[in-house]
């Protein structure tokens, strides 16, 4: 508990700075963007909804100094979860698909040091290791889709419907490119699935003492 904590409060410290990195300095390397435009980005928007899931951890970690054997609640556990599942889809598209096509260095350059790497590798390590403190049920997989699929849904209505020309986003991920974005949604939401199913089957292991 006292290491779920540490690392509860260092990814919230973590995203006050990159948060206030943003608004005051604006972003580098592949996020060069300032004030709230950081928030079109699922990296930004699934690290804040990370910080949020470790800050109500945060107060049941506290609780539980102070009462032993005290249980933290079910959706405590599953909102963690869900929000675990997201910042590691950002790990990884970041990984596996930017990072080749341009460099690491420009992947973990200012703010993006922990948004897409120091966080979300925190963040799956404490869910995995330090908080099994409830066994999850098999429908919270279908949980953890749901911040993929929407933010995918305002992707869709601000890149491919709007577009940049008529107000909406440029296609900074390019999963737009060519006018192949049904493949980049399937790709993304498989690589969800794939990402909640190994967290789950982690964290459930050392829930169950395994």
């Amino acid at each position: 508990n006292v290491l779920s904590l540490l690392c509860n409060l260092a990814i919230v410290v973590f995203m006050i700075y990159s948060l206030y990195s943003f608004f005051t300095q604006g972003g580098k390397a592949n996020m060069r963007v300032k004030d709230m435009h950081c928030l079109r980005y699922f990296t930004v928007q699934s690290n804040l909804f990370m910080a949020i899931a470790a800050l109500i951890m945060l107060v049941f970690n506290v609780i539980l100094l102070f009462t032993p054997g005290y249980t933290v609640p079910y959706w405590v556990v599953l909102v963690k979860y869900v929000f675990t599942v997201a910042v590691m889809l950002t790990f990884c598209v970041v990984m596996f698909m930017f990072v080749p096509a341009t460099s690491f260095r420009e992947m973990v350059e200012g703010e993006s040091l922990f948004l897409h790497l120091i966080s979300p590798l925190l963040a799956l390590i404490t869910f995995v290791l330090f908080e099994g403190y409830r066994v999850l049920s098999p429908t919270a997989m279908l949980w953890a889709l749901l911040p993929t699929i929407v933010y995918g849904v305002i992707y869709y209505r601000m890149v491919v419907t709007k577009g940049e020309d008529k107000g909406g986003w440029k296609d900074f991920y390019g999963f737009n490119k060519n006018g192949k974005w049904i493949p980049s949604a399937a790709m993304v939401i498989g690589m969800t699935f794939v990402i909640a199913a190994v967290v789950f089957l982690g964290h459930n292991l050392i829930a169950c003492g395994l």
